[in-house]
């Protein structure tokens, strides 16, 4: 009979183990879960701002192959091809400008 209890106990603590290790994985399974869900979640948020970033890259850039760029545009982008292009367009030929 004393066989039968020990028994009985030695199959309690394996399960009480076996829960207490399951809890374990089951915590940090919900928390691997939850760190993997952030991530998605942050790089979602990643890719609708690039999209967002580049539809405004290409409206720019549709405006200026319709339209040329502006003067304010060349000065923001090369203050010396601002100043070219300013005296090429006041009829200046290039071997004048020197």
């Amino acid at each position: 009979m004393e066989e039968l209890e020990d028994a009985v106990s030695n199959l309690q603590d394996l399960l009480k183990t076996g829960t207490d290790r399951y809890g374990e994985l089951e915590t940090r399974f919900h928390s691997s879960s939850k760190q993997f869900q952030d991530e998605i979640s942050s790089r979602d948020d990643e890719v609708v701002k690039l999209k967002s970033e580049l539809v405004q890259a290409n409206e720019i850039l549709d405006n200026i192959q319709k339209h040329g760029m502006t003067d304010e545009m060349i000065q923001s982008l090369s203050p010396a091809a601002a100043a070219a292009s300013s005296l090429l367009k006041g009829s200046k030929s290039i071997t004048e400008v020197s």
